[in-house]
């Protein structure tokens, strides 16, 4: 998970905590957990995919966010 890619592109849509929570279903506290992967607190697929519908990610972003681990 590449948290600052996502707070980055969040920012660029005026979003918040609250409001990208609110739009996907989430609370603001549970969201945090994901961004910041406290725990095991990960995004689902679906929360994924919202995200992804939000901000009309492309394929390469949606990977660097999610999945910055597997991306060399």
């Amino acid at each position: 998970m590449n948290s600052s890619k996502l707070l980055g592109i969040m920012k660029e849509h005026n979003d918040t905590q609250e409001t990208l929570a609110y739009a996907i279903g989430l609370s603001r506290k549970t969201l945090a957990a994901k961004i910041y992967e406290k725990g095991k607190a990960a995004f689902n697929r679906t929360e994924m995919k919202a995200i992804a519908k939000r901000y009309n990610l492309d394929e390469d972003v949606f990977n660097e966010i999610f999945f910055d681990d597997l991306v060399a």
